[in-house]
């Protein structure tokens, strides 16, 4: 197997690409593995290397390809964009972006710079989420969210800032202007419906903003993605509930069904009021209309050898092991 790994160099605050790109020459070298090293150049390239070099006069045509995504949440959705349309391409994680939410599900995290273990390591097929033609391999984010993720990229360039808290810095910041999102949306083919809300989460996996556990009841091979509707409620009630909404207890709470809705679907459509904001991975896009089909199994996603199954991969272990 050809181990290729992608190295976004825009990723977290961009000191990782030099020492990462060392331990990988060192490491694949005493493991005697046969690898390449790609640095990205622009946003998208790393789909575009994928397909241009997996094609027919390409360096991997006809090979058998694990590509690791060597950056945040938004390289592994370029990767994935890419690996899902080559047949047997697996893909696996280095996690040097911002939030790096997708491998919370995967733990411990420092198996995932443990070369050797991802060397060795196995994959199991998980769902992807097409959207509008793309691919996204954790969680689509509309309104407030959305807004605070644009803040939290600005912040995390600031020398003084922790990446793990830039997140919280952003939500603070966001608070203040309060932005949501309106839409009409259909489920499943069903009635469209029009909501005002706060925010809109889309889950394949049930991590966003460096931790929050947005969607706890999400699972990365059920064949469906979770939604969570946030009404548009006060600043002070909205700051009584963050904490449930972050820790993942927010679905348990009495009171829940008067702060959101939650549904589960395989197919959803979206049709914004006016072009609207859309976080997909960490990566804005500017959109009038989103829609969303799953594609079970279509991710085949290489755990780290040794590596701890959360609850959101239960599925998938089980299809590894051939429950």
């Amino acid at each position: 197997m050809r181990h290729v790994f992608i190295l976004n160099p825009a990723a977290g605050k961009g000191d990782e690409i030099a020492p990462l790109r060392s331990k990988l020459e060192s490491e694949c070298k005493r493991l005697g593995a046969d690898y390449f090293i790609y640095i990205t150049q622009a946003p998208g390239d790393a789909t575009e290397f994928i397909l241009r070099e997996c094609a027919e006069g390409g360096m991997f045509y006809g090979e058998k390809c694990r590509f690791y995504a060597c950056g945040g949440d938004g390289t592994i959705s370029e990767v994935l964009d890419g690996a899902a349309r080559i047949d047997g391409a697996e893909v696996g994680v280095i996690p040097i972006g911002t939030g790096n939410d997708f491998c919370r599900s995967c733990t411990p995290a420092e198996l995932y710079f443990d070369i050797e273990a991802q060397i060795n390591g196995t994959a199991m097929p998980i769902d992807a989420v097409k959207y509008n033609g793309k691919y996204s391999a954790n969680m689509i984010n509309i309104g407030f969210d959305c807004e605070v993720v644009k803040e939290a990229a600005r912040i995390k360039r600031k020398p003084w800032v922790p990446g793990g808290l830039a997140y919280i810095f952003a939500l603070v910041k966001t608070l203040i202007r309060k932005p949501g999102a309106a839409f009409t949306l259909s489920v499943d083919g069903g009635k469209p419906e029009h909501y005002s809300l706060l925010l809109c989460a889309v889950a394949n996996g049930p991590y966003c903003g460096g931790g929050f556990d947005a969607l706890p009841m999400a699972e990365l091979s059920d064949g469906k993605v979770n939604i969570i509707k946030v009404k548009n409620v006060t600043r002070l009630k909205f700051l009584t509930v963050v904490k449930y909404y972050k820790d993942g207890t927010l679905p348990d709470r009495k009171t829940a069904d008067t702060l959101c809705e939650y549904v589960s679907c395989r197919h959803a459509v979206f049709e914004f009021d006016k072009t609207q904001a859309v976080c997909v991975d960490g990566e804005i896009h500017e959109l009038d209309r989103l829609e969303i089909d799953v594609e079970p199994g279509r991710f085949l996603f290489s755990a780290p050898r040794g590596a701890i199954m959360g609850s959101a991969l239960d599925g998938a272990a089980e299809l590894r092991a051939g429950v």
